[in-house]
């Protein structure tokens, strides 16, 4: 068995065919013929929508994407999600064909009068996408599900009594990060061995997707030196500024699929908190009411770093009150008693930026 098959067979889905009233006439029965007792195949689906779960393989007639019945049809290719569409006929129609593309995310286009085999190979071509996209969007789901168990445990840590929270937090710092970096390492193989078997549309998203974890990859190692340094006393080493507003910027673009423009020049290095910097960068660049930060800079002014966070439009709230809340009090706590300063502030521009000011350890240039 190959990684691909491995993979798929871990989150397994059963093949669901779903015929359009159009696409029994012609479908219904080499798919019955070949498919029966090994998917469950619906030659009335829409009379049954309602009920209907996905995912599933669609099979709709060429003749019936402009018909009386394109509203029910698009309704079941939704609710097939994230299965998609097989096209039977329209191959030499041009306008057919861009509108099943565009609006429909047509899979396969088999024609009219394609052999039984065609259509059976289609619909199964169709079944190994749709397993592959469900392997991946559970992938994500389960290292949400983690990263959430983390954020949970590292707040547990954080309240407790200052010497009581520092050696607890020493220990479950470094058994969490331990954890979590396996898990996450493995996440990233999974998401690896899709990109080697995926369409080109599909290797951007798992790409994404990847360039997140490999990032998380590396805060957790971070994060594990940084558990060990204090469980054993060792003086905390300085990070370089540039390279932790980096980590921020790359789970941004992961998340949105957008860049983060800016130049990240300071060349410093600090020992404040990382992973309460990260926390609130992450939170001034995707959570204030202004919209997410377009540009994100760094650079040096005498004895301190300076990050600035510039956006599109002025914030209708204090951007203080709202990056003020829950667990976010915490990081805010720790970087102030670091020497770690912020305003939000009008630019000569005219461009609302956020400055943070940070103290230094280390004020050569790269």
């Amino acid at each position: 068995m190959s990684s691909l098959q491995q993979v798929l067979s871990e989150y397994a889905v059963p093949l669901k065919v779903w015929l359009s009233p159009g696409a029994r006439t012609i479908a219904a029965d080499p798919i019955l013929a070949a498919l029966s007792g090994k998917a469950e195949i619906n030659t009335s689906p829409i009379s049954s929508q309602e009920q209907l779960k996905g995912p599933a393989v669609l099979l709709v007639a060429a003749s019936e994407i402009n018909g009386s019945q394109r509203e029910d049809l698009q309704n079941l290719a939704k609710i097939a999600h994230p299965g998609r569409v097989v096209l039977v006929g329209g191959t030499s129609d041009r306008d057919v064909l861009m509108d099943a593309i565009n609006h429909w995310g047509v899979f396969r286009v088999v024609a009219m009068k394609a052999e039984a085999q065609e259509i059976v190979d289609a619909v199964l071509a169709a079944g190994t996408y749709l397993k592959r996209e469900v392997a991946l969007e559970t992938a994500i789901d389960d290292l949400d599900i983690e990263n959430t168990m983390l954020d949970s445990a590292i707040d547990q840590v954080e309240g407790r009594q200052e010497q009581a929270r520092l050696l607890a937090r020493s220990s479950a710092e470094t058994t969490i990060s331990d954890g979590m970096h396996t898990t996450l390492a493995r996440e990233e193989q999974t998401l690896r061995t899709l990109a080697e078997n995926a369409s080109p549309t599909d290797q951007i998203i798992i790409h994404n997707a990847l360039s997140g974890i490999e990032t998380l990859v590396k805060i957790t190692e971070q994060f594990h030196d940084r558990a060990i340094e204090r469980a054993a006393g060792i003086p905390v080493q300085p990070e370089p500024i540039d390279e932790l507003v980096s980590h921020a910027r790359n789970l941004c673009t992961s998340e949105t699929g957008q860049s983060l423009n800016g130049h990240l020049g300071s060349g410093a290095k600090c020992t404040i908190d990382p992973f309460a910097f990260i926390h609130v960068l992450l939170h001034l660049c995707r959570n204030l009411d202004a919209g997410p930060a377009i540009a994100i800079d760094t650079h040096t002014e005498g004895h301190h770093a300076v990050v600035l966070l510039q956006y599109g439009e002025a914030w209708t709230e204090d951007p203080h009150t709202q990056s003020s809340k829950g667990p976010l009090t915490t990081s805010w706590t720790r970087l102030t008693e670091e020497g770690v300063a912020w305003q939000a502030i009008i630019d000569p521009t005219g461009e609302p930026v956020v400055r943070i000011t940070i103290p230094i350890v280390d004020t050569s240039h790269a």
